[in-house]
């Protein structure tokens, strides 16, 4: 009888990559913004998983094999490498000097690699593929009322190819269950956001915003998945934050900031498990710091000040779904000094 198993992998990556960027000013109003990216990777993977023994005079080890041929033992060695063309074009516009417009459509990259992870077979320790992002975006940068009022927004829509999600499976060989990072087909998120700042005084900064999201997967061959929304990605949130700082002394300075924080419910994974989705939340948060000279700061903070219990991430472990949550109401102090 085996006394343990013993799992042994490692991922080096190594990375390339050429970038540029410019800008071209057409007139005073109208700005054309260029970039351009290449990027390499290459990931190199060892993994091998050994029964432990014990056969009575010392510590012996076997190789797993995950069937009944020396190539199926449970030994990986080897590399993958991923190249990429990303990059940016977009244009901003001044209507007037303190209102800008500005599109954009850029594109991104994220490589692929290993899972290194338990396996039941050596399917499962085959390289993941890269995902990419192409985004549109639209939006606005308003200052306004002599400086003392910032207004933002934007919309956008997302379009990811082969998007990297970890997904519960089951083994068609053993019919265990595991935990693997895999590509889906496609998701897009469709949203928008603003964001407003305001100084009604001097010292003191008002600042509010929120944040529209729509996602959805499409993986017509996954019937699982297709239809469902990405996870952590809640459709709704909202902060707010007031801010005001003021003088006690020639070299001393005071500030009290509290801010919050609303999240609309979300789903800790692709299958949009019923009882794996997140209730919305509000947070909230609180920070004294008195100030000298700006060399340094003495805060006393708190955060979830209302001890808020939220999910923040789960994965599949053997037919269970292991929660990870947030943080309880916690209290500090902390001293910053600069020089």
């Amino acid at each position: 009888m085996a006394d343990g198993l013993e799992l042994n992998f490692s991922q080096d990556t190594t990375t390339a990559a050429l970038y540029s960027h410019g800008e071209w000013k057409m007139n005073d109003a109208l700005t054309l913004v260029l970039g351009a990216r290449y990027s390499y990777e290459q990931k190199d993977f060892y993994s091998r998983s050994e029964w432990l023994y014990h056969d009575g005079v010392g510590p012996a080890r076997a190789l797993v094999n995950f069937g009944s041929s020396p190539a199926d033992a449970a030994l990986i060695d080897s590399d993958v490498s991923f190249d990429s063309f990303s990059g940016k074009i977009g244009v901003n516009y001044f209507v007037v000097p303190d209102v800008l417009l500005y599109a954009s459509l850029s594109r991104g990259f994220k490589s692929g690699g290993f899972d290194g992870d338990f396996a039941f077979t050596r399917e499962q320790l085959e390289p993941f593929k890269e995902e990419t992002l192409t985004a549109y975006e639209l939006g606005w940068k308003a200052t306004l009322a002599h400086n003392t009022v910032f207004f933002n927004g934007a919309v956008f829509y997302y379009d990811f190819r082969d998007p990297q999600v970890r997904v519960a499976q089951v083994d068609p060989v053993t019919h265990l269950p595991f935990n693997q990072l895999n590509n889906l087909d496609k998701a897009r998120v469709l949203g928008g956001e603003i964001e407003l700042s305001w100084r009604p005084v001097r010292g003191l900064d008002l600042q509010a915003s929120l944040a529209l999201n729509d996602s959805k997967i499409e993986d017509a061959s996954r019937p699982a998945f297709d239809g469902n929304r990405l996870p952590l990605g809640a459709q709704v949130s909202a902060t707010l934050s007031a801010r005001y700082r003021w003088p006690v002394s020639d070299s001393l300075d005071v500030a009290l900031q509290v801010d919050g924080k609303h999240n609309g419910s979300f789903f800790l994974n692709p299958e949009n498990t019923t009882y794996l989705e997140q209730d919305p939340y509000t947070l909230l948060n609180a920070r004294l710091s008195v100030y000298a000279a700006e060399r340094w700061e003495l805060a006393l903070w708190g955060r979830n000040l209302t001890d808020e219990t939220f999910a923040v991430q789960s994965f599949a472990l053997f037919g269970a779904y292991p929660v990870g949550y947030s943080p309880p109401r916690t209290y500090g102090v902390s001293l910053r000094l600069s020089w």
